[in-house]
């Protein structure tokens, strides 16, 4: 489609002298190439939105719509004039505004764009007003209520547990696990890592079917937390890059815990553990302890 662009230097501080001539009835081939200036100086557009405001001649009604910025750091702007800005003969009463985050921060002075006459069929042409930029804000604000709409539908709503707890947000719950993580649960564990027995480990640690508040799996089988937690023990110390084989677990709920490792001063580096898949774990380092895998439902 053949397309003409208008050229027009406004500085927001003075009064423009230039008058823009357009025809009446032309359709989506006329632009006004706009640059805007601040006492001579580009207006920095960055980050900022334009729009144009057009009164129409002998009440002819009104236009409000959006530009589109075509080069930000030199204020280069440009407006479509539309069908409906066209379809009155006179002077059409123009202003460009600069919007920021939906609030108008500043515009220019009133400046004049006359609309010559058309010899084609103009009397088929019919005035209105005209609001492109309302219709681009609705548009928001519909693809803003379907997207609550569908964050609150994947959230869902609270249960007999959340209710229980008086947890009333998403984020009352993170932080009522991370509050039990930080105390009740890295307490016990402490206490269990720190008898000298394996088996008394073992015993504050219990079993998947325990009750209550006496072992690990008790404390947490109200929560449903843990879902499994294995034991890696080596007598002869742990060599670099040592791959062990566990019951499948999944790796991203899953993660080691060290106790009593201790150096190996022959060989002289502290082991370290991580789940290297489903049903492997790696030992990198050289030493002697015990590895527990812990696994979170």
């Amino acid at each position: 489609m053949a397309k003409t662009y208008n050229r027009l230097e406004l500085d927001v501080n003075k009064k423009p002298n230039s008058i823009i001539t357009e025809v009446q009835g032309d359709s989506n081939s006329r632009y006004l190439d706009v640059s805007l200036f601040n006492n001579g100086v580009p207006l920095d557009l960055t980050g900022h939105e334009v729009k144009i405001f057009m009164v129409k001649p002998e009440n002819g009604g009104e236009i409000w719509n959006d530009g589109v910025i075509t080069n930000a750091k030199e204020g280069r702007c440009e407006f479509l004039m539309t069908a409906e800005a066209l379809s009155k003969v006179g002077h059409l009463q123009t202003q460009i505004s600069v919007w920021k985050d939906n609030t108008e921060i500043l515009s220019t002075q009133v400046f004049e764009i006359y609309v010559t006459k058309t010899l084609l069929g103009n009397s088929s042409v019919e005035s209105s007003n005209e609001y492109g930029t309302l219709v681009v804000l609705f548009q928001n604000l519909y693809e803003a209520y379907a997207l609550m709409t569908d964050m609150v539908s994947s959230f869902g709503k609270k249960g007999a547990v959340a209710d229980a707890r008086d947890i009333a947000t998403f984020w009352q719950g993170v932080e009522y696990l991370a509050k039990y993580m930080d105390t009740d649960l890295k307490g016990l564990i402490e206490k269990a890592l720190a008898n000298a027995s394996v088996q008394g480990v073992l015993d504050l640690i219990g079993t998947s079917g325990d009750n209550g508040n006496t072992t690990v799996f008790g404390k947490l089988n109200g929560m449903g937390a843990i879902k499994s937690i294995q034991m890696i023990k080596n007598n002869n110390g742990f060599n670099e890059s040592d791959t062990y084989s566990i019951s499948a677990v999944n790796p991203t709920k899953t993660f080691c815990y060290l106790q009593g490792c201790t150096i190996s001063y022959s060989r002289g580096s502290k082991i370290k553990a991580y789940v290297a898949s489903a049903t492997t774990v790696k030992a990198c380092g050289d030493g002697y302890g015990i590895i527990y895998v812990i696994e979170f439902s």
